[in-house]
């Protein structure tokens, strides 16, 4: 994942989004490319009579087309932690999904966990930077105790 900076005035924006190496497209077409060589290995297996070859290279291409997919569906995921004023609002989006939490920044603690970092406030509670490394964790964890009281 990778981390960017929003600032516009008092309004302070931390964006964190996956590194996507590959466009859409990209990925169709080397999702195609491995099930071409794939069936085509195949099919020559089957040409010398090892014909039950071929439907383990359609189970392989199908959790492969599977995982692909996976990867597609979060390729667009994000966290985003704002501070405006005295609020935090953290939103972050998981797969289609958007959730956002709001919380006072004045009485909001940022605790780092073992390897989690968690923003706490009044019984509630978010996880941060959950699918970063943990290096760049810590880096995150740096840059939001700047905007914070603890």
């Amino acid at each position: 994942m990778e981390g960017t900076q929003l600032a516009t005035g008092a309004e302070r924006t931390v964006l964190v989004r996956p590194n996507c190496s590959l466009s859409p497209l990209g990925r169709r077409c080397f999702l195609f490319l491995i099930a071409g060589v794939t069936f085509a290995v195949a099919a020559g297996f089957a040409w010398f009579g090892a014909w039950p070859v071929l439907p383990f290279a359609g189970l392989e291409v199908g959790v492969l087309a599977w995982a692909f997919r996976e990867v597609e569906r979060h390729a667009d995921d994000y966290e985003k932690i704002s501070f405006l004023g005295d609020r935090v609002l953290v939103e972050r989006r998981d797969g289609g999904r958007v959730f956002r939490h709001e919380f006072n920044r004045h009485w909001a603690r940022l605790l780092p966990d073992g390897g989690a970092l968690r923003l706490r406030s009044h019984g509630r509670e978010v996880e941060l930077g959950r699918r970063l490394a943990p290096e760049v964790r810590q880096s995150l964890l740096v840059e939001l105790r700047k905007h914070f009281n603890n």
